[in-house]
């Protein structure tokens, strides 16, 4: 049997930002569709990479400076595959 949760019990990272990106624009960044992203905001405290930021967090890791590593990353791969 599973218990429902109320959805007043979610957590939604968007809007306690206070974020209003239209989800077209997220859904082509995750290349994912619009359930998608209700999806995972749905499971975000859950996920196990949130889960691991959350852990590094508390053991003191400046995230701005690990996201900063992964967009360089990310930004190295986009160029390998464009040219």
């Amino acid at each position: 049997m599973t218990v429902k949760k109320d959805k007043k019990d979610k957590f939604h990272l968007r809007k306690e930002l206070n974020f209003k990106e239209p989800i077209d624009n997220i859904k082509d960044y995750i290349g994912n569709n619009p359930k998608g992203v209700y999806y995972i905001e749905n499971s975000f405290l859950t996920s196990k990479p949130t889960r691991y930021f959350m852990y590094l967090r508390k053991q003191g890791v400046d995230m701005n400076k690990v996201f900063d590593l992964i967009l360089r990353e990310e930004d190295k791969k986009n160029k390998n595959t464009d040219g």
